[in-house]
């Protein structure tokens, strides 16, 4: 999967990033990795009719169109329109069955490869508004226009372009930025059609509904689900009163988590503990984590209790600060369902050097174990070095599987450079910019002037 962005927030020309299982955000204050993060959660959020897209949704606040669109400063000014694309194959094996009577009369440009998807956003009322999508994959293609109506083009192998307009109200809300319906509008031109030839009425029929399909299926290519973490997880508490346990970006649902499942889903606590277990024991941080009713009922309060390496067992809040950051990061992937998309800022936050290292490890195995895509903003160097650990030692990841992300800032704009791995986890192509960044920081550290 590709995914591009331009024209947003630091990033004035189209930057390009190839998504892998694992990707490692590095980069100086202020260089655009938060902002990128917050793309890629809306450009997802933006299809999926369960969830709310907006560019100022928690953990995530960019403001207004103005702070979000592009500025370069003197007669440039700031640019009028920015936009988001993700490109990707296809997954066709994941539906095949279901497409077989669909598909079965038709060639293979019935069957295309990859697929591509881009938002155009402009202002308006100060907001960034959603002004046209496009749609394309092999010879089918479709485009949405929102203005006053709505504007949808299709084409097909037997009809070039094909136009209707149509209200949507629903959609075009002022305050909507959610695009779940684009499928039916692609859908709704089979009843619009108005083609004089009858032969080619009757393919177009078809070759609609198969439009239709193919954007399901690139729907179905994209992650299943997507979760962003803040930086700074919520505070510990020393006894927690049962509550929802929905999810939050601060973490503060993991305790609450962690109770259901020891009380109602036994096999799955055992799993996910086994692994909060090793990971605390490999990054010293902990022996064991346990959940402790206060009182008979499951329904009552109840505690954490970490048995510590040395000193037996204490109360989450009397423990490090580093264990409960660790657990929602920990316990979040482990429990996601396959194929989930992570988006974790600066995960290593009050962890020490050894658990930093370990971490790097645990993102690891999770490639293997779990099939998360992971973007991870570090600036953590024990974090990247384990990593690289792995790759030499080829046991959890391969050189494909991770690359790091440089962010480097050139007065208003900001470029993604790719750096990837050989099989040895030596970098490929790091730019000089990349080594100074961490020996610049190592300096500062040491207080040294340069």
């Amino acid at each position: 999967m590709q995914i591009n962005i331009e024209n947003f927030r630091c990033f004035h020309k189209n930057q390009s990033v190839g998504v892998r299982p694992l990707n490692l955000l590095i980069g100086e204050n202020s260089a655009g990795k938060t902002s990128f993060l917050a793309a890629i959660r809306l450009l997802f959020d933006i299809f999926d009719k369960n969830e709310t897209a907006s560019f100022n949704k928690n953990p995530f606040y960019l403001g207004a169109f103005e702070n979000i669109s592009h500025y370069r400063g003197g007669r440039f000014g700031r640019a009028s329109s920015f936009s988001f694309e993700v490109k990707g194959e296809m997954r066709w094996r994941d539906i095949r069955r279901d497409q077989v009577d669909l598909f079965s009369d038709y060639s293979d440009e019935y069957y295309p490869n990859s697929f591509r998807l881009k938002i155009n956003f402009c202002k308006k009322k100060s907001q960034p508004s959603i002004s046209d999508v496009e749609f394309s994959s092999g010879k089918f293609r479709a485009e949405v226009v929102f203005s006053e109506a709505v504007s949808v083009t299709v084409s097909t192998p037997s009809v070039e372009r094909y136009s209707y307009v149509d209200d949507f109200s629903l959609v075009n809300s002022e305050d909507n930025m959610n695009l779940s319906n684009f499928g039916m509008m692609i859908r709704y031109a089979e009843f619009q059609k108005n083609i004089s030839d009858e032969n080619k009425d009757r393919a177009f029929t078809g070759e609609i509904r198969s439009l239709y399909k193919v954007y399901l299926n690139a729907l179905n290519s994209l992650p299943e689900n997507i979760y962003a973490s803040a930086p700074v997880r919520t505070r510990p508490e020393r006894t927690y009163n049962p509550t929802d346990s929905i999810q939050s970006p601060d973490g503060g649902h993991i305790p609450y988590v962690l109770a259901e499942l020891s009380y109602f889903d036994v096999r799955k606590w055992r799993g996910i503990k086994e692994h909060l277990d090793e990971f605390g024991r490999l990054s010293g941080l902990f022996k064991e984590v346990a959940v402790k009713k206060v009182g008979a009922s499951a329904g009552g309060p109840f505690q954490i209790i970490i048995d510590r390496l040395h000193g037996g067992k204490s109360n989450l809040m009397d423990v490090g600060y580093g264990v409960s950051q660790a657990l929602p990061i920990i316990a979040d992937t482990l429990r996601a369902p396959k194929n989930t998309m992570f988006l974790f800022q600066q995960p290593e936050v009050h962890l020490h050097p050894r658990a930093q290292a370990e971490l790097g490890s645990f993102f690891a195995k999770l490639i293997k174990l779990k099939r998360h895509t992971l973007f991870v903003e570090t600036h953590s160097e024990y974090l990247i070095d384990r990593i690289r650990m792995a790759v030499r030692d080829g046991v959890d990841i391969k050189p494909e599987d991770v690359s790091i992300l440089y962010f480097h800032r050139k007065g208003h704009d900001v470029k993604i450079n790719t750096i990837n791995f050989d099989e040895m986890g030596n970098l490929i192509d790091a730019p000089p910019g990349y080594r100074d960044f961490f020996l610049n920081e190592e300096m500062r550290s040491l207080g040294i002037d340069f």
